[in-house]
């Protein structure tokens, strides 16, 4: 089902590498919250303060985890250069979007957020429309 790791061709390497780096943006934000839990003297209060570092924290972590296992998924499952280029688009836009929330404390329009959503979108609309159309009846 899945090819194995190919050091002939690139592009069979891609899919394992995307799956790898949204692992490493899951587990690293989810130590990120660990961090600022333990940092926060009054960790109760801090979370319900929107736009506080560990509400901003939290929110990320969250958002990674509701679209990394899906992206993982329809990575794994498609395969080729396109399906190798919206891999690479769905782990930029996420990192992206994390980034807007973890890097700006003020409340507000944020490019980072709005093209990481963009991104994770269209890529996993995308991931999604090749998995179909490859695996429809001709």
């Amino acid at each position: 089902m899945f090819a194995p790791f190919n050091k002939e061709c690139p592009t069979m390497n891609i899919p394992y590498l995307c799956t790898a780096f949204l692992g490493f943006l899951v587990f690293g934000l989810g130590l990120n919250v660990s961090l600022h839990r333990r940092r926060s003297s009054d960790s109760l209060s801090d979370q319900k303060t929107i736009w506080s570092p560990i509400f901003r924290a939290r929110t990320a972590h969250s958002n990674a985890c509701q679209y990394a296992p899906m992206f993982s998924v329809l990575i794994l499952l498609n395969q080729g250069k396109i399906a190798a280029a919206l891999a690479i688009v769905a782990v930029v836009a996420r990192y992206l979007h994390a980034f807007g929330f973890i890097a700006f404390s003020k409340p507000g329009p944020n490019p980072f957020i709005y093209w990481g959503a963009v991104g994770t979108y269209l890529s996993g609309l995308g991931l999604s429309a090749l998995l179909l159309a490859k695996h429809l009846p001709a």
